[in-house]
């Protein structure tokens, strides 16, 4: 269930992967973890790089059911942009819906990334999105037209003192 785009594009050449928009090839797109899998999209390293789930001007992808980690030990994001030392840049998400999991999305590293018209709920963990970097790029990235509604509950709280 986990797609792992290889290919990097430019920034007069962005790679997009998108929902069918052709009479008869526009069902939805559903990445099931069968609560066993996570990061279920991720573009590790990758740059100029645009997810479109969208159909009609409405979420067409849906990535669900991912594997739940404990309190206190793992947790899981359903999708992922894990960066790190060869830094990823321009990356899109855009109209998803994420739900049913340990943790929505996670972005680390990534500068100029762009969450647009995501419907995120049904989170067991702490959190819906979730960015951190160095180097002052988080500045660069925008989060806009999402419906975000987190499921707290208190049994799956984790403090540290």
């Amino acid at each position: 269930p986990s797609h792992d785009k290889g290919a990097c594009g430019t920034a007069g050449n962005v790679i997009t992967i998108r929902s069918g928009q052709d009479s008869g090839h526009t069902g939805q797109v559903i990445f099931d973890g069968d609560a066993t899998y996570n990061n279920m999209i991720h573009t590790n390293g990758k740059s100029y790089v645009t997810i479109d789930g969208t159909y009609n001007s409405t979420r067409n992808w849906r990535v669900t059911n991912g594997k739940i980690g404990t309190p206190g030990g793992d947790y899981y994001d359903l999708v992922a942009f894990y960066n790190g030392s060869s830094a990823g840049s321009k990356i899109v998400l855009r109209g998803l819906q994420i739900d049913t999991g340990s943790n929505g999305v996670y972005v680390r590293d990534c500068d100029g990334f762009e969450l647009d018209n995501l419907y995120i709920y049904g989170i067991q963990h702490d959190h819906l999105i979730a960015a951190e970097g160095s180097s002052g790029g988080l500045g660069n990235n925008k989060i806009h037209h999402c419906d975000l509604r987190h499921r707290y509950s208190t049994a799956m709280r984790h403090t540290t003192t």
